[in-house]
């Protein structure tokens, strides 16, 4: 008698739960598969995000000159002296000799304001939060329903995990047919060439497709993934920024001793972004990077206090946990960002149009095993006709005659 390994090595379809897995597969697919195909393309989209901004505000974040930098404190006191009403959130600092700062404020929506690296006169004013790409954003992350969209989001997250699970299983076709299974013959009729692509797109994808599902879930519900990764691996970052004592009267020590601050807290880093202090009690954060602007599994964290640059906290990439290090790595794993410039970004953007690749084949395959048979089971036939009788009527048969 045959032992389960070698059943499942030699004869998986043996197995009757393979035949409730495949059900699952099925329906669950079809529930998800518009949401496969929405996210796959605006997710796809989102990885050259960054080179789509610079092209749609390509008069903004560029500008001719040469020589060194002016400080953050002349840019933002260069905003504020045009824009006294606006409270000044953040700054990014330019990541090339010629890319401005650019300077989020908070009215109505919000601002950003960019500015020139030399000579602290602002180029120009963008409105992140009405643009192309934010609406993109908002499509990608919130299926454009804000907080409950993006439960449902991460609802469809879990529900593609669910779909690369059961998919394998009822994938395997045993050791003798495997390679079978991994191809496609592009010469077979359309209804086969499409059960090929469903089935190699699916195997070669499925390690990529788990990572998109549960990032995808960890930003529906963060504070739950943290807590689920810290019951492996105790988080020891990404805690609550801590507070500090109302200090109304005192005056805000200069942007630029916070940067220096943070430099030698963490040596050998870069500045990206400054959040300033706009709440009662709320610490200075700058993040430093260790490597490219987007590498964000290497970004550190230090918060300081506004008001004498004291060293609040550190979040280094250096002392993280295994925990610390699986939530940092999730931005980048996401969108593709976690290095190989172009390569990389070129093959996520492909990879990412394999869930909508994915839903297309999978429902044509239920239209065509499925629907078909039921629509023609409940299609009305019609009538056999008498011998000598036309469709048109009798009194065509005797005219005709």
């Amino acid at each position: 008698m045959m032992g389960i390994a070698a059943r499942v090595l030699r004869k998986p379809r043996s197995f009757a739960a393979r035949e409730w897995l495949f059900q699952i597969h099925l329906y669950t697919g079809l529930v998800a598969g518009l949401y496969a195909l929405i996210i796959g393309i605006t997710g796809s989209a989102l990885v050259f995000q960054p080179q789509m901004r610079d092209w749609l505000d390509r008069d903004l974040t560029r500008v001719n000159g040469s020589g060194p930098h002016v400080s953050a404190d002349r840019v933002l006191d260069s905003v504020r002296k045009a824009h006294p009403d606006f409270p000044i959130m953040s700054v990014r600092m330019p990541t090339e000799e010629n890319a401005t700062f650019r300077v989020s404020a908070s009215h109505m929506g919000g601002h950003e304001f960019y500015v020139n690296p030399f000579n602290a006169a602002i180029v120009g004013e963008g409105h992140p939060n009405d643009d192309f790409l934010t609406w993109l954003q908002q499509l990608h992350f919130n299926l454009l329903g804000g907080k409950t969209g993006r439960v449902v989001n991460g609802v469809g997250g879990l529900m593609l995990f669910l779909l690369c699970a059961t998919g394998l299983v009822i994938w395997w076709p045993g050791i003798a047919h495997a390679k079978r299974a991994m191809s496609i013959n592009w010469r077979a009729r359309w209804k086969r060439l499409n059960y090929d692509l469903h089935s190699a797109v699916g195997f070669f994808t499925l390690i990529f497709t788990v990572i998109i599902a549960l990032t995808g879930a960890y930003y529906a519900w963060p504070e739950e993934s943290k807590a689920l990764v810290g019951w492996f691996s105790p988080l020891r970052q990404k805690a609550a920024a801590p507070r500090l004592p109302s200090r109304p009267e005192s005056k805000e020590v200069s942007v630029s001793e916070l940067i220096e601050t943070a430099r030698h807290a963490v040596p050998g880093t870069w500045v990206s972004m400054v959040m300033l202090s706009h709440g009662s009690g709320q610490p200075v954060k700058i993040t430093l990077m260790n490597g490219g602007s987007r590498q964000y599994q290497n970004s550190n964290y230090v918060y300081l206090d506004p008001y004498t640059a004291s060293v609040l906290r550190v979040d280094s990439v250096e002392d993280r946990s295994t925990g610390d290090a699986i939530i940092a790595w999730v931005p980048s794993l996401h969108f593709g960002t976690f290095g190989g410039g172009l390569p990389v970004y070129t093959l996520w953007l492909v990879l990412g149009l394999s869930p909508a690749l994915l839903g297309m084949t999978g429902m044509l395959m239920w239209w065509n095993r499925v629907a078909v048979k039921k629509w023609n089971k409940i299609r009305p036939r019609k009538a056999a006709l008498p011998v000598g009788e036309s469709i048109y009527g009798p009194e065509e048969v005797t005219r005709s005659a």
